[in-house]
């Protein structure tokens, strides 16, 4: 059963440097603090050091040489097991992006000859207990985690090997920059955003502030280029409301109606992602919006989707084979013990009916 970090403070250390070392931020060949050194510097005894610096030396991550000291060991070259770590919300079903990317994730592990594992846990569960027992025998050498939920991230400390959360590949911020800079060349003056990320600075489903940064960059390039963008427009999630796979059309429906009730709207909209495409449609037949007339449109799409909107409008598009490939190369890098930042790949322009 994996145990929660929070616990001692010699798994605490154990935690801490094993991730460092799995990031690459400690390399192999480094030398680690002694015994002493980690006591002060964490306020505890020495038996506590001691005993975490025990924990890393049986998982093989270091060797504690006499005369020498603690030094962090080289890992095989070869990544042999991946265990694919697939999370759901309570719902056994999951997304058609998250089915899509963990296919191309066993293609291009089977492409370079690396074993899988599958693995589903509830995110409610936040211990993964059926990964426990092939941690404890040792059945996989790394990790790809599939999901959003925000108990994924406390999970990859405790798994004990390199582990990834294979969030988007691409850059967020370029989505919202592009899509802004589409609507003005399309003669927009004013544009709306239809996301279902929420724009919070303590977002406890974002530890990382990764979604207000980039609702940041939207607010200031808009203001770069002339278009009005007025926070009644920008329409997200309400606070600790989070949009599963299930809900997607619902959420759309109900966003887009009240972007549409309001006495003054944008000239634009930018869509993201695109499973809210089926629920925005509903809304325009509904509600008799004509696209591009009404309403000029952005669409976000997964290029292995192949959806095609029954109107004129432009849209961006990212690639899941290609966001797989680039976690797997990201996912060996760190393997090896090298700094390996999460990839960022480039939205690619189409237009759809023109």
């Amino acid at each position: 059963m994996i145990q929660p970090s929070s616990g001692s403070v010699r798994r605490q250390i154990a935690d801490t440097f094993r991730q460092r070392i799995f990031s690459g931020e400690i390399p192999p060949g480094s030398t680690l603090p002694g015994t002493r050194e980690l006591a002060a510097a964490y306020g505890t005894s020495l038996s506590n050091a001691h005993a975490a610096l025990a924990v890393l030396s049986r998982e093989g991550l270091i060797s504690r040489l006499p005369y020498y000291g603690t030094v962090v060991n080289a890992r095989p070259r070869e990544l042999k097991t991946v265990a694919v770590i697939l999370f759901h919300d309570g719902v056994p079903h999951f997304s058609p992006y998250i089915e899509r990317q963990a296919n191309f994730m066993l293609r291009e592990l089977k492409r370079r000859k690396i074993a899988c594992r599958f693995f589903v846990e509830a995110e409610e569960k936040p211990d993964a207990p059926s990964l426990g027992p092939a941690i404890e025998r040792r059945e996989y050498d790394a990790a790809l985690l599939l999901g959003a939920s925000r108990r994924i991230s406390p999970i990859i400390p405790r798994l004990k090997v390199p582990a990834i959360r294979c969030r988007g590949s691409y850059d967020q911020q370029d989505f919202m920059q592009q899509g802004l800079d589409q609507l003005k060349a399309m003669g927009c003056r004013s544009a709306g955003v239809l996301v279902s990320m929420r724009d919070d600075p303590y977002n406890p489903d974002d530890p990382d502030n990764n979604n207000f940064r980039t609702f940041d960059a939207l607010r200031r390039h808009a203001e770069e280029i002339g278009l009005r963008l007025d926070a009644s427009w920008i329409i997200t999630p309400a606070e600790r409301q989070y949009i599963g796979p299930h809900q997607f059309t619902a959420y759309a429906q109900s966003a887009f109606q009240s972007l549409w009730s309001q006495a003054e709207r944008p000239e634009g909209l930018l869509v993201y992602p695109d499973e809210l495409v089926p629920g925005l449609n509903d809304m325009l037949y509904k509600l008799r919006v004509r696209v591009p007339e009404d309403l000029k449109l952005v669409l976000h799409r997964n290029k292995e989707f192949h959806y095609q909107p029954p109107y004129p409008c432009a849209g961006l598009e990212n690639s899941i084979r290609l966001a797989a490939a680039a976690q797997v190369d990201q996912l060996i890098e760190l393997y090896q013990g090298r700094s390996a930042p999460p990839p960022a790949l480039r939205y690619q322009p189409i237009f759809f009916n023109q």
